[in-house]
C-alpha cells in the first residue's frame, strides 16, 4: 500500500448496471483499504449502494424506464447515442450539476464516468482533484486505434478500414461538438475556463484517467490522454447467489447456452428471445434466457430456463457459450469466464466492442437486424467447436494477468499521495 491515509472519494455513475458495476467494484476495494466511499447515481440503485455500505447521493433521472418508445430510441443503432447525449444528458446539465455539486460535500476526490460530464465542473468549482474512468475503448476516440462508431451502420458493412474509421471519428468529433453547448454555457455562467468538446477531449482529466477495460480489447495508444492508467476490467463481486431453480437446472444436464441483452438493451429486445428459443431448439442444446422484465415465452421446454436476471460473474463460468449484446461489462464477464460468444450489437459502444472481440478468434458477430433462428443456429454450432473454446480460454488467461480492480485502486492512492504531497509544498 502506498499510503495508509484514509481518503473520502466520490464515485459518479450514470446509466445501466454496466455503467454502475465498475464503480461498485472500485468502491468495494477502496472501502476494504480503509477509504470512505460515496456513490452518486440514480435512485433505482440506492438500495444496492446502501446495502454495500456506501454513502449514497441521488442523481435525477430523465429517462422513463417504462417508456418503451424512448428506450427504443436510446438503443437505436445509428441515432441512439446522439439522442441520449444531446437530447437527454445535455438538456439537463443544470439539474444534474446541482445534484453532483451537493454530492461533493466533504470529499477529497471525484471519479466520474461517461455521460456525467458535469462532475468535472462540480469538482473544479470545489477545487477538488478529479478523474475520468473510460469503461470501453471507444471512449478515447483514438485515431491510432480507430473505433467503429455506431453511426457506421449495419454489420454487413464490416470490417471497415482503419482509414475510414478515422474519417468517421473526425466527423463524429465535429458533429458532437455542437451537442455540448449547454455544458459550455454552464461553464461560462460559473466563470470557469473554456474546455474542449466534453464528449471527446474535454471529458478527460488533466489529473488522472483510468482505462477500466482489458488490453485484450485495446492496448494503450500514443493519442490517449495523459496521464492514463490501464488496469483492466473492474469486476463487481455481487453478493447475490444463483437462485435455486438455476442451480438445479445447471446440475441437471450439460452446460447451457446463455442468452442475455444486459441491463439496457433488454428494455428494447425486439424478437431476440423468440428467435433465441427457436435457435436453441434447432440446435438441440440446453439454454438459459435472461429476460429482465420481459414476459417469458409460453410453453418452454424442460431444456430451457427463463429468468429475469442472474449475476454474470457467477453464471457465465457454467455456460458453454454466451449470446449477448456487446455491452462492455457483459463482454468482460464472458471473456473472464473463458467461454466463446455470439455478439449481437444494439448501439453505443457495442458495435466497436463486437468488432474488437471478433479479432480475438473467440467470438462471432451477427447484426441485430439479421438475428433470426436460421442464422443463429449455424453460428452457435461453429462456436461450440473446440477451436473457439481454446481461443476464449487464452483470452481469459491473458486478462487474469492484468492488475484489475486492485491495480486501479492502487493507482488512485498513488495519485492522491502525489496530489497531497504537492499541496503540502505550496
Amino acid at each position: 500500500m502506498y499510503s495508509m491515509k484514509s481518503y473520502r472519494i466520490l464515485l459518479c455513475a450514470l446509466g445501466s448496471l454496466g455503467d454502475l458495476h465498475p464503480f461498485l467494484a472500485l468502491g468495494q476495494q477502496l472501502q476494504a483499504r480503509g477509504h470512505a466511499v460515496k456513490i452518486a447515481s440514480l435512485a433505482l440503485y440506492q438500495q444496492t449502494i446502501v446495502e454495500l455500505g456506501f454513502d449514497f447521493a441521488p442523481i435525477r433521472s430523465f429517462v422513463d424506464l417504462e417508456d418503451k418508445a424512448e428506450l427504443k430510441r436510446i438503443m437505436h443503432l445509428r441515432k441512439g447515442s446522439e439522442y441520449l447525449i444531446k437530447d437527454v444528458v445535455f438538456r439537463h446539465v443544470h439539474e444534474v450539476y446541482a445534484d453532483i455539486l451537493a454530492a461533493t460535500h466533504d470529499v477529497d476526490m471525484v471519479l466520474t464516468g461517461e455521460l456525467l460530464y458535469v462532475a468535472q465542473i462540480a469538482a473544479e468549482v470545489k477545487g477538488l482533484p478529479w478523474g475520468f474512468c473510460a469503461l470501453s475503448p471507444i471512449s478515447f476516440f483514438s485515431l491510432a486505434d480507430a473505433s467503429l462508431l455506431p453511426v457506421a451502420g449495419a454489420l454487413k458493412d464490416y470490417p471497415f478500414s482503419q482509414s475510414l474509421n478515422r474519417a468517421l471519428i473526425r466527423v463524429g468529433k465535429a458533429v458532437s461538438a455542437r451537442w455540448g453547448q449547454p455544458w459550455h454555457q454552464l461553464r461560462r455562467e460559473l466563470g470557469l475556463p473554456k474546455r474542449p468538446n466534453p464528449v471527446t477531449e474535454g471529458k478527460f482529466s488533466p489529473h488522472f484517467n483510468l482505462a477500466l477495460f482489458s488490453k485484450v480489447l485495446a492496448a494503450p495508444q500514443n493519442d490517449w490522454p495523459q496521464p492514463t492508467f490501464q488496469s483492466g476490467f473492474a469486476f463487481y463481486e455481487a453478493p447475490e447467489v444463483l437462485p435455486t431453480p438455476l442451480v438445479d437446472f445447471l446440475a441437471a444436464g450439460p452446460a447451457p447456452v446463455v442468452f442475455t441483452l444486459g441491463s439496457a438493451a433488454v428494455h428494447a429486445p425486439g424478437d431476440f428471445y423468440k428467435e433465441s428459443l427457436e435457435a436453441i431448439q434447432r440446435l438441440g442444446c440446453r439454454g438459459i434466457l435472461l429476460m429482465g422484465d420481459n414476459p417469458p415465452p409460453e410453453h418452454l421446454p424442460d431444456t430451457v430456463l427463463a429468468l429475469p436476471y442472474a449475476p454474470f460473474g457467477k453464471l457465465f463460468p457454467h455456460a458453454r457459450c454466451v449470446v449477448h449484446q456487446g455491452g462492455v461489462g457483459t463482454c468482460g464477464q464472458a471473456l473472464a469466464a473463458g467461454v466463446p460468444a455470439l455478439v449481437v450489437p444494439y448501439s453505443h459502444d457495442q458495435p466497436d466492442n463486437a468488432l474488437r472481440l471478433k479479432r480475438l478468434g473467440a467470438v462471432l458477430v451477427l447484426a441485430r437486424k439479421d438475428y433470426r433462428a436460421e442464422r443463429v443456429e449455424p453460428l452457435l454450432r461453429q462456436l461450440l467447436t473446440p477451436q473457439y473454446a481454446q481461443q476464449a480460454q487464452q483470452g481469459a488467461q491473458q486478462m487474469a494477468r492484468e492488475p484489475g480492480t486492485l491495480g486501479a485502486v492502487e493507482a488512485i492512492e498513488r495519485f492522491l499521495l502525489r496530489w497531497n504531497a504537492d499541496l503540502d509544498k505550496v
